[in-house]
């Protein structure tokens, strides 16, 4: 029996089971994602390519909310004909006049068209189809990338890590940040074996998966310099962790405009997740545990964490919550003087 959902500006049909079964439906479905997808989306309606690939589409939801935010070409692209089935479905009930349904391998299919626009939500790691992607690119371009492996990502599997993506991760605070790190590291590792840079737009952390948005452009130039002086290693606690990526995960000027839009169609929830990606440029890498300070401090308690924040702004340093971590500090001060000016 087939359902519903409404999602954003689209209605998608899908079989009852995508809501019962998350991982054994007949058409694979995310609700979990729709916060993702929201975001994606705005950055669609900014960027506005004219040829866009929807790969492994499922029930074709991101395609058709995109569509929705500009007019470009989809191509809904699955070896699943159910979910191919579906995703035409739902391009009809949506009013997509210009798109295509592709029974087709990813790779293959990547290797021998062109985009402006790739998307890859597959379950699990992107590690597989980033090298198709970057084919498909002629000059410039942009790369929607979702990864659900978080245990490799974040170090609870570091030889899987380091099997898919080349780098170690470390299991500790701030893995997530780590783990971010790791995957933009290797899409920019990736794309210099074409000749192609990278531009992180839009990065984040959320519920159990990492999403990234990268503006590409094709020059063996750009692409040394992004590798020079984007992508290396980081010692933590004696340890080498890396290849990462260094540099901002978040482009400043991109997120304030999204965060403009989000705040004019009400979407509370996502302007104020923006909000804390923009704080959060500019700062150093990696984040404190605000319980842990306090536990240094002679009082042994945590102030109000907004209150604690001015005090160390007050004494010139940079200071801000991290969306990675509801208990995470990002700041440029020493962990001393931290724990002194939470007595």
């Amino acid at each position: 029996m087939d359902v519903e959902v409404e999602e954003g500006e689209v209605k998608i049909l899908m079989p009852s089971d995508c809501l019962t079964s998350k991982y054994d439906s007949s058409v694979f479905y995310n609700k979990d994602k729709t916060f993702k997808r929201d975001l994606f989306t705005l950055a669609f309606s900014v960027l506005k390519p004219e040829k866009t690939a929807d790969c492994m589409c499922g029930t074709g939801v991101i395609g058709c909310r995109f569509y929705k935010a500009h007019k470009s070409k989809i191509y809904f692209i699955d070896l699943n004909p159910t979910a191919l089935n579906y995703a035409e479905k739902n391009a009809e009930l949506n009013g997509l006049s210009d798109f295509s349904i592709e029974k087709a391998d990813v790779n293959v299919f990547l290797s021998s068209h062109k985009f402006d626009c790739v998307v890859l939500d597959p379950f699990g790691s992107p590690t597989h189809f980033l090298d198709s992607a970057f084919r498909s690119f002629r000059k410039k371009g942009f790369l929607f990338v979702s990864s659900t492996d978080a245990a490799n990502l974040c170090g609870a599997k570091p030889k899987a890590c380091l099997r898919h993506y080349d780098s170690t991760p470390l299991d500790n605070f701030f893995c997530h940040e780590i783990g971010l790190r790791i995957l933009l590291g290797y899409i920019a590792r990736r794309g210099a074996d074409y000749d192609f840079s990278i531009k992180p737009l839009l990065a984040f952390k959320h519920a159990h998966y990492f999403a990234a948005l990268v503006e590409v452009e094709r020059s063996a130039l750009k692409a040394d310099d992004c590798i020079k002086r984007k992508v290396g290693f980081s010692e933590v606690d004696g340890k080498k962790i890396g290849k990462m990526w260094l540099g901002d995960f978040n482009d400043l000027e991109f997120v304030k405009l999204l965060s403009s839009k989000a705040s004019a169609i009400g979407l509370k929830k996502q302007a104020d997740f923006l909000e804390l990606l923009e704080n959060e440029i500019g700062m150093p890498m990696f984040y404190y545990n605000i319980h842990k300070i306090a536990s240094k401090s002679k009082g042994g308690k945590a102030r109000r964490f907004d209150n604690f924040i001015s005090r160390v702004q007050e004494k010139g340093f940079k200071a801000t919550r991290t969306h990675f971590n509801s208990l995470g500090l990002k700041t440029n001060a020493p962990e001393d003087l931290l724990a002194q000016l939470m007595e």
